[in-house]
């Protein structure tokens, strides 16, 4: 599933929730360069940076949220290598030692992936 980097700058605006002055670089910086239809190394990071930290600290009950599996699609697309942590987890983190902990969407998002 290709999205287009417009669907990125809502993902990030949607992650990082109500507007906060010091998000205002970052956003900048996001929507200049996707304009130029080019991407910086540290927005890059700064964007997965954001990504794995929202997911490593989301709780079990928002993992059904659509964003999640947007995250997921673009941490593979941005730096596959840094997620591979957060991919192992969706694919194998159980709860009540046998049930899948994450949405059968995300772990399918996941499996194109890898």
């Amino acid at each position: 599933m290709r999205q287009p980097p417009n669907q990125l700058t809502g993902l990030v605006m949607q992650v990082l929730g109500e507007y906060r002055t010091e998000d205002r670089g970052l956003l900048s910086k996001l929507l200049e360069q996707l304009a130029k239809g080019t991407m910086s190394g540290e927005l890059k990071v700064l964007i997965v940076q954001l990504l794995l930290v929202q997911l490593d600290s989301l709780h079990p009950s928002r993992r059904g949220e659509a964003w999640v599996g947007q995250a997921l699609y673009w941490l593979g697309q941005l730096d596959h290598e840094s997620a591979r942590s957060v991919f192992q987890r969706v694919l194998t983190e159980k709860r009540f030692l046998f049930f899948k902990a994450w949405p059968e969407e995300c772990r399918t998002q996941v499996e194109r992936m890898v």
